[in-house]
């Protein structure tokens, strides 16, 4: 199993969650830098890394919990974009999840 912890269904304002976002499609706005954090666990296993994606392109690999990545690439237009992270078990078995962020600056 993995998931996100930041960001979630939020506004986010230079890595501050400022407030919640409900409704019918959950979906997080970054605007600014956001530390990216996730978590994964499996039954049996121990995780060996998470991997963070932008758009199914590979931004950082991190080995130790808490797993995280800054993301500080700036577009100057708001737009959506797939964040993606993938799990690995020390066997290599994986996980995937991503989701939608609106991104800007």
């Amino acid at each position: 199993t993995i998931w996100y912890i930041k960001p979630i269904h939020a506004l986010y304002i230079a890595n501050i969650k400022i407030l919640p976002l409900l409704g019918p499609r959950y979906y997080a706005i970054v605007i600014g830098r956001i530390t990216v954090q996730a978590d994964a666990s499996h039954p049996l296993l121990e995780i060996d890394r998470i991997e963070f994606y932008v758009d199914s392109v590979l931004q950082s690999t991190d080995r130790t919990p808490p797993y995280t990545w800054t993301w500080n690439t700036r577009y100057f237009r708001i737009r959506t974009h797939t964040l993606g992270i993938k799990a690995y078990t020390t066997n290599g078995t994986e996980a995937v999840f991503g989701t939608s962020i609106y991104k800007l600056l």
